[in-house]
């Protein structure tokens, strides 16, 4: 019974979700956001910002659903480790097409390659303080990347990737959605020393299925569903909730998440 609640709960919040973020778009302050700022900044705070307040509403603790930022340095340096090989496989995309068969399927690999890589290099010990030096990487390139008349609207970019898709996304799939169900389903399986349960593979899934939506809306007659998206992203999904369970936070995975976005969009011009 408890794990039926639990589906329950996770698909009705995920439903409402979805539904106010559909009803919001057809605000007059979505349409201003999307026109002058460029990003939907609106969306992913919500994504953020509903699962947290039904956390609080029922009284739990935050910690337990990723909300824990303690011993930052050690957490960085997890980011740290992590960069070039999330680079380099990020550096795919740039390759295929991520709606199309074929290049879902290379990107599914390429995610799988990728958590072999990162469960390798973080297994079972915290990197090295050296690694620490990679974390200058963003702070070098970014305020570099800046200096240009497009300054304002790069940092945008990174404003929206890194703290609003990133923490966003991460706070409902792996915070919320993932706790939720390890908190039933337990976490009986080990992968490279890192514990891990259902819940894992059932919030993986279900970011996948929500990236079949990324431009669908019945409120405004959008009815396209992007189905090969959706299904490599729930490999990506794997990655990221593999980064919490090493980590116990969303602080790796959303910084994870939203740095290889931010770089896109200031570099390559993505979006």
């Amino acid at each position: 019974m408890a794990k039926v609640k639990a589906f329950a709960e996770v698909l009705a919040v995920f439903t409402l979700t979805f539904l106010v973020i559909f009803a919001v778009r057809l605000t007059p302050v979505w349409l201003w956001q999307r026109s002058h700022l460029g990003y939907e900044f609106i969306n992913s705070a919500l994504m953020f910002c509903i699962p947290v307040l039904l956390l609080v509403a029922t009284r739990r603790d935050l910690k337990e659903y990723g909300l824990r930022f303690a011993r930052i340095g050690r957490q960085l340096a997890i980011v740290a480790a992590c960069l070039v090989p999330v680079g380099a496989a990020n550096m795919v995309h740039a390759y295929v097409d991520h709606t199309s068969l074929s290049g879902s399927l290379v990107l599914a690999a390429d995610n799988i390659l990728l958590l072999l890589v990162l469960a390798w290099i973080l297994k079972p010990r915290a990197p090295s303080a050296a690694t620490k030096a990679f974390v200058v990487f963003p702070l070098l390139i970014f305020p570099a990347s800046i200096q240009d008349a497009d300054s304002a609207q790069h940092l945008l970019a990174i404003i929206y990737c890194v703290f609003f898709v990133g923490f966003g996304e991460e706070m409902f799939n792996r915070g919320y959605v993932q706790s939720r169900l390890n908190a039933v389903f337990g976490r009986p399986y080990v992968f490279f020393g890192v514990s891990w349960g259902w819940g894992l593979v059932f919030s993986s899934l279900l970011f996948g299925f929500g990236h079949f939506f990324t431009h669908f809306n019945p409120f405004l007659g959008e009815l396209s569903i992007h189905w090969w998206w959706g299904f490599w992203t729930v490999f990506s999904g794997l990655v990221f909730g593999y980064l919490r369970e090493r980590t116990g936070s969303i602080f790796v995975p959303a910084v994870i998440h939203g740095l290889p976005l931010a770089v896109a969009y200031v570099f390559f011009g993505a979006g």
